[in-house]
């Protein structure tokens, strides 16, 4: 059994340590602010590593979309210099309240039976380079072109070209704000208004017919995944 490597991230000097632990077969990350006395232990073989934060390529875009949040463990505008990817998603332990908010997930539903699953998780190590050559050692997968990576290994998602995802996105946005104009018409129901009735009669068919439009946009403009053997752009 070989000594375990530990690769150490940036931190405040009050703030209790944060880490990766490289093992045999598995690599452990503890984050204190997030985690608190829990690590998360990943297995080497479902890890992939490389060397900045994640962000999918202009072109394209999985749905439904990857969760690959960002272990601030010092200022928030510092960007991430190291990211693991996992080829499953992964369940993260027990939030502390502090963390759920530093990576933005549902506290409550971290301490739920189900958790909260993500599909990676970037942090920023105190050397990037040692710390990528010591999880590569230790037979983690270095992910030089990341999207390409994520493809091959998550055939069970859908890759949209990033325009299709934007309409849904859109889409979201115009029925939410259509909800929030037919409850504030609700008075004008007892009470009918001119400026009521028009909401009315612009919100509903809102709500009924754009969904439906949206999705036969997005299909048709939906390219099929790229086949096994053809080569993904990054």
């Amino acid at each position: 059994m070989s000594i375990p490597v530990r690769v150490p991230l940036r931190h405040y000097r009050w703030a209790r340590e944060p880490y990766l632990e490289v093992l045999d077969n598995a690599v452990s990350l503890v984050l204190p602010v997030c985690f608190g006395r829990h690590p998360l232990q990943l297995p080497v073989a479902e890890l992939a590593v490389f060397s900045s934060g994640f962000e999918q390529d202009e072109g394209w875009a999985f749905d439904p979309p990857l969760r690959v949040p960002y272990a601030a463990t010092t200022s928030e505008l510092a960007s991430p210099n190291l990211t693991l990817l996992f080829r499953n998603p992964r369940r993260l332990p027990p939030l502390r309240f502090g963390g759920a908010v530093e990576l933005r997930l549902p506290y409550r539903q971290s301490r739920r039976p189900g958790g909260v699953l993500v599909d990676g998780i970037s942090v920023r190590a105190e050397h990037p380079d040692e710390a990528i050559a010591a999880l590569g050692q230790a037979g983690v997968e270095i992910a030089e072109l990341p999207n390409s990576w994520l493809r091959q290994t998550r055939r069970e998602r859908s890759v949209l070209p990033r325009a299709a995802v934007r309409r849904r996105r859109w889409a979201d946005k115009v029925r939410t704000a259509g909800l929030l104009g037919l409850v504030m018409t609700v008075p004008d129901l007892v009470h009918p208004s001119v400026a009521g009735l028009i909401v009315l009669a612009i919100g509903v068919p809102l709500l009924l017919v754009l969904p439906s439009l949206v999705t036969r946009a997005s299909a048709r403009s939906s390219q099929p995944e790229p086949a096994e053997n053809e080569q993904l752009p990054d």
